[in-house]
């Protein structure tokens, strides 16, 4: 897939088993970021923890050190 600089995109694992994803972006820098906000893997079998609202945050304070914008969805609020 190629997505040009401001467009925006989303993933989604909609299998029942984790992924793996590979990206190449570039130019290179943004493997800083997933390092910087990311969480590290001991253990490929264990189920990943709940994102919490500090996971959330650290992603949106620090995306724009990057060049990111992250455009959260809109709430649902219908009935």
């Amino acid at each position: 897939m190629h997505s040009p600089k401001g467009q925006l995109h989303s993933f989604k694992n909609i299998g029942s088993v984790p992924a793996k994803m590979l990206i190449w972006a570039t130019p290179g820098g943004l493997e800083k970021f997933f390092a910087q906000v990311g969480t590290k893997v001991e253990n490929s079998s264990v189920p990943p923890l709940p994102i919490t609202q500090e996971a959330i945050d650290r992603i949106l304070a620090t995306a724009p050190e990057y060049g990111i914008t992250i455009v959260l969805p809109e709430a649902n609020n219908s009935p």
